[in-house]
């Protein structure tokens, strides 16, 4: 009898997809969440909501065809630097979404502080076309502007078969 075996090579999917958030600073920036540079790019080039927006702040990530998917790991921004951060992240929610226009809800998940190191958010392989992060909550500064943002988004997951 033949043995299947499915390998997860820990593959980053988010670079493959579209980048809408809730507010910005700096629409230049939106897609540095998805550019694989999370611990070693500049922090001027970090997404962060427009200055004094802290609440009902979101990242969106929009895939071309469904992918499943097994981690999303965020990661927050950086502290100290020439930004003087010491924006944190407090609380987010992960939710994934079966259709593009993110109406049709299939798993959510919630996370604590986030890490600059990357904080895992598991999902048991679940096939979606959308990851919506939800900031729950943020503290501190950035450039001395009260906003809350993220320094990359991870997407571990494989093209829905």
């Amino acid at each position: 009898e033949p043995i299947t075996l499915t390998l997860w090579l820990k593959p980053n999917l988010a670079p493959g997809a579209t980048v809408t958030v809730s507010t910005t600073r700096d629409a230049n920036q939106n897609n540095t969440l998805i550019d694989r540079r999370a611990k070693k790019g500049e922090i001027w080039r970090t997404w962060t909501s427009a200055n004094g927006q802290t609440q009902n702040q979101w990242v969106q990530l929009t895939f071309p065809m469904p992918v499943v998917v097994k981690t999303v790991r965020l990661y927050n921004v950086r502290p100290g630097d020439e930004a003087n951060a010491t924006l944190l992240v407090t609380g987010a929610t992960v939710k994934l979404y079966k259709d593009k226009s993110a109406t049709n809800l299939v798993a959510t998940a919630n996370t604590g502080a986030l890490s600059p190191d990357g904080t895992d958010v598991a999902f048991n392989k679940v096939k979606a076309r959308v990851v919506r992060i939800q900031i729950n909550g943020a503290t501190g500064t950035f450039y001395g502007m009260n906003v809350a943002g993220l320094a990359e988004i991870e997407v571990i997951a494989r093209a829905a078969g």
